[in-house]
């Protein structure tokens, strides 16, 4: 059920899901590109779901798969779940860790609608976390490896891309002295390095991003051409206005913060 811009308090944030084995119809969805190396696994042992429980990694390396353009994958380990964003939806599940294998019994993803790659990767990412496939640590890498894909990554603390880099983030309200728009549901940002992906809650786009100390700067965002609803065409316009330009942050445990002096956005961290 989506739920509609409003001029209100904020509700519960909800995400919609569902079991990701309905993706198996969109299996045949063509991935660009195709490496044959498969990437050595990190040397090192498998890590506990102990130790991996609050961490959050950003890929670096991918073989026996080409990511969609303008695109990186995200995992984050909460407890006893994980989080994986490939560039548009949020696939989430429980999982644990067995002889050293990911070990993950099913996922359940937003509804966000995407264009055909970034769709088509949710599809082999899914089935890459859902074949146990081998995962192995070694210090600020992680490597996760199936029969044909395989993922490297780097702690996210440890990458060179700031703070917000690595994070996505769902956004609750965008609030302003003539009242406060309530952001649709699944609509989030995501940085990474000098880029930022912004989903609207009806089109999808990319703009640079660079960060200096508590400011980022973000550029004009390009969009895809998807017609919205009026309530939705109205909050994607005002949130691509707000998003260009300078804006202060603030990051206080999963709650982030941004404005531009006049408005503010509120958002937190995604799982």
């Amino acid at each position: 059920m989506e739920r509609t811009v409003s001029m209100s308090s904020r509700p519960k944030g909800t995400i919609a899901a569902m079991a990701v084995a309905t993706f198996a119809s969109l299996a045949t969805l063509g991935v660009a590109g195709c490496s044959d190396d498969l990437v050595v696994p990190a040397a090192g042992g498998a890590p506990t779901a102990a130790e991996l429980d609050g961490t959050t990694w950003l890929s670096t390396e991918v073989a026996g798969q080409t990511l969609a353009t303008d695109s990186r994958v995200t995992l984050a380990f909460s407890d006893s779940a994980l989080a994986i964003v490939g560039g548009c939806n949020t696939q989430t599940g429980g999982y644990t860790i067995a002889d050293g294998r990911l070990v993950v019994e099913a996922l359940a993803s937003t509804l966000m609608a995407c264009e055909e790659d970034l769709t088509a990767q949710d599809v082999w990412l899914a089935q890459l976390v859902q074949s146990e496939p081998t995962i192995s640590r070694d210090g600020d890498a992680l490597t996760v490896a199936g029969d044909e894909v395989t993922l490297v990554f780097v702690d996210r603390e440890s990458s060179s891309g700031g703070v917000l880099d690595g994070g996505t983030w769902l956004l609750d309200e965008l609030e302003s002295s003539s009242g406060t728009l309530v952001a649709p549901d699944g609509s989030h940002v995501a940085f990474d390095g000098e880029s930022v992906f912004v989903a609207t809650g009806c089109n999808n786009g990319f703009g640079s991003a660079e960060s200096d100390g508590d400011t980022v700067t973000i550029g004009v965002i390009a969009l895809t051409l998807r017609a919205c609803e009026p309530d939705l065409a109205s909050w994607e316009q005002a949130l691509a206005t707000f998003l260009t330009g300078p804006l202060d942050y603030a990051i206080d445990g999963e709650n982030l913060t941004l404005t531009n002096g006049e408005q503010t956005l509120r958002a937190h961290f995604i799982p």
